[in-house]
């Protein structure tokens, strides 16, 4: 879960805003499955339109918004120690 969630955090401004700008998106074919995986734990909320081009959007959900704390605590981390750890692996 924190994987997709971490995954998920980059170029979403209408999803994570102000969320560390050095997390990468999901990859597009992953993606589907990481926002599916969201929404069955209950941290994103899926809206389809009957349109065409069918839309679909994503907001976060309460339980999903008291993650952003934590995203961005790990963001900061990563931006501080983020080199040292690189050195490692």
């Amino acid at each position: 879960m924190i994987a997709s969630t971490y995954n998920f955090t980059r170029k979403s401004d209408t999803f994570f805003k102000g969320t560390c700008k050095d997390v990468a998106l999901f990859s597009a074919v992953s993606g589907a499955e990481q926002l599916k995986e969201l929404e069955n734990y209950g941290l994103i909320k899926r809206e389809a339109f009957n349109e065409s081009p069918p839309k679909v959007e994503y907001s976060l959900t309460e339980l999903g918004k008291s993650l952003i704390p934590v995203i961005n605590a790990m963001c900061t981390w990563g931006q501080n120690e983020g080199r040292m750890v690189a050195t490692l692996i």
